[in-house]
């Protein structure tokens, strides 16, 4: 009897070692699921802010695309009020500019001036301007003495329309 009670708790004992490291083994078979589970859930989490990442960084290139053309535009635009400040710096009270037209980067004024002497003062002044080149003030312009009419014409550095 003895004999029959010590094999009969060796194999209970046998069969609870065998139970529980079925349940150890069965333990870390789910634990290496749920790692794997949790790391594609990871993953498409991932994907999902990847693809919202990607269509952001469309959307800036995008916009840095649109913004080189606009910057090129404005680098390539020509700012004529350059010029008007650069006449009204060198226009004094003895003469009047009354037309003003251009071609390219030639200009052509037209005025009256209160005496010759004033229109050669003014033709000297746009000689001096940096961004003034090339001017032509023709000799038929001094037939008077007083309230000469005037055209010049002279070329504008193409430099000096951009924007500083």
């Amino acid at each position: 009897m003895i004999k029959i009670s010590i094999f009969l708790e060796i194999s209970i004992l046998a069969m609870m070692v065998i139970f529980f490291t079925a349940l150890f083994l069965y333990n870390y078979i789910l634990d290496i699921n749920i790692n794997s589970m949790e790391k594609q859930a990871e993953s498409s989490v991932d994907a999902g802010e990847y693809k919202k990442i990607r269509k952001l960084d469309e959307e800036f290139s995008l916009a840095n695309v649109k913004m080189s053309k606009i910057i090129e535009i404005d680098a390539s635009q020509f700012y004529w009020s350059e010029l008007l400040k650069g006449l009204s710096r060198i226009t004094d009270d003895g003469v009047a500019v009354t037309d003003l037209s251009t071609k390219n980067l030639a200009v052509f004024i037209a005025g009256v001036s209160r005496d010759r002497e004033n229109l050669i003062d003014f033709k000297e002044k746009l000689e001096r301007e940096d961004c003034f080149e090339q001017v032509n003030l023709p000799l038929s312009n001094f037939v008077s003495k007083d309230n000469v009419g005037f055209q010049i014409d002279f070329k504008i550095k193409e430099n000096c329309l951009k924007k500083r």
